[in-house]
């Protein structure tokens, strides 16, 4: 094969590999099974309550992660520049909710300009005795992640300090909640949807807080589409 045409292909491919993952783990979460015999009941329930995104307040509490190459960040305002965030919760372990939110993920990384900086797309492990940096590299690279999506997992309490401060409880990971925060962490605005929101949906929350962040004065309040 033409050296030229060889990324295309292989972007192909795992565009196709996503996609399918995306609608298995779609079945597997939405498709009716007796509740007895179901081990993705929260799962279901949190997604049967599915809201619309709602303005939220997050105080970044400073914890030490560590990225997927092993490299130390602190959650803080500062970390993230002056950079929009799209951050979602997930476990390399799940087969169920965490594939459909990494594909809704994948598909805001392809909405967004390639070439930009003033953006970061953030996935936060849920399972830190089992999510290690390398097990988190694996993931990220099968899913075709790219410079400007994070992948952050840590000590088990830096982690649940992290969890808390976006609104989610610490549990086990198979119970936690879908949810998605869409941010601009130097003015402090912060969207948040509990449940799946589209790729549209995020995408259109990046461009409203893109807008915000640079309109003067101080009222400055984000819209995201419903």
């Amino acid at each position: 094969m033409n050296p030229a045409t060889r990324a295309p292909a292989r972007a192909r491919r795992r565009g196709a590999r996503v996609a399918r993952w995306a609608l298995a783990c779609w079945m597997a979460v939405c498709l009716p099974v007796p509740a007895q015999d179901d081990p993705h009941a929260a799962h279901r329930a949190a997604l049967a309550r599915a809201q619309g995104a709602s303005p939220t307040r997050v105080a970044l509490p400073g914890t030490r992660l560590s990225m997927r190459d092993g490299s130390a960040v602190r959650l803080q305002a500062d970390s993230f520049d002056d950079r929009i965030v799209v951050i979602d919760f997930v476990f390399t372990q799940c087969t169920t909710i965490c594939p459909a939110l990494t594909a809704v993920m994948a598909s805001v990384q392809r909405g967004l300009e390639p070439g930009a900086d003033d953006w970061l797309l953030v996935s936060v492990s849920v399972d830190p005795a089992h999510d290690t940096p390398a097990r988190m590299d694996a993931y990220a690279r099968n899913v075709g992640a790219g410079r400007n999506w994070w992948w952050l997992t840590g000590a088990g309490g830096e982690v649940d300090r992290s969890l808390r401060a976006f609104g989610l409880p610490p549990g086990r990971p198979q119970d936690h909640a879908p949810m998605v925060l869409v941010g601009h962490p130097a003015s402090g605005q912060w969207l948040r949807w509990v449940g799946m929101p589209s790729p549209k949906q995020l995408l259109a929350a990046v461009a409203s807080l893109r807008a915000s962040a640079t309109r003067p004065g101080p009222q400055r309040t984000a819209h995201a589409q419903p």
